[in-house]
């Protein structure tokens, strides 16, 4: 895809601008996103489907603490911040957990070296202005209607086995992502078992 707003030589793929201008904060230090051992395997499966006719769906059982979450929203930013007219979402399974993936997003956005234009930026939503035209909402599995009416090209969906109605939720707001080039849906979650989530 198409990114604008920074020179395409000095970040030519989007782990580039990850590594080169996000920044996290980790035990009250401000530190700069450098993709640890499970981030790098989801990087490589990452650069290999994006571009694919159906981009990418990926589900993720995860450990606690191993940065799934931090890397998808690391992609959902980047796209967003240099990439006109994508619209990213992330449900959490709870309004507390929404709002502390909003704010590692939000911190990516403050601390960057180049400063896109934006248009909101409110409690669950970065939106970018000219020429991106692209937008950051989040939200919770506590509200039932989760992307409804909403033409979304990349989704995360976080903690999905602690969901009030994951299956019924799951379905509502996968299906209105896109299988084309660039899209992408990832669903991640700790192990609760077994069963469908």
């Amino acid at each position: 895809a198409f990114r604008l707003w920074t020179n395409r030589v000095r970040y030519p793929s989007a782990k580039s601008f990850i590594e080169g201008e996000l920044w996290l904060v980790h035990k009250h230090e401000r530190l700069p996103l450098t993709m640890r051992e499970a981030q790098r395997r989801l990087e490589a499966i990452y650069e290999e489907r994006i571009a694919s006719d159906g981009g990418l769906r990926l589900v993720v059982l995860k450990a606690r603490r191993e940065g799934v979450s931090t890397w998808t929203q690391a992609h959902l930013f980047e796209a967003c911040a240099r990439i006109p007219h994508v619209e990213a979402m992330t449900v959490a399974h709870v309004n507390k957990a929404s709002d502390v993936i909003f704010a590692m997003s939000r911190r990516f956005l403050r601390n960057l070296k180049f400063k896109p234009r934006t248009r909101t930026h409110r409690r669950s939503e970065i939106g970018f202005g000219d020429p991106l035209h692209s937008t950051m909402s989040f939200d919770s599995a506590e509200n039932e209607d989760i992307g409804r009416a909403a033409a979304i090209t990349m989704l995360h969906l976080s903690e999905v086995a602690i969901w009030p109605r994951p299956e019924e939720a799951f379905t509502s707001v996968s299906s209105t992502v896109p299988r084309m080039p660039g899209s992408m849906v990832v669903v991640e979650s700790t192990a609760r078992g077994m069963g469908g989530f």
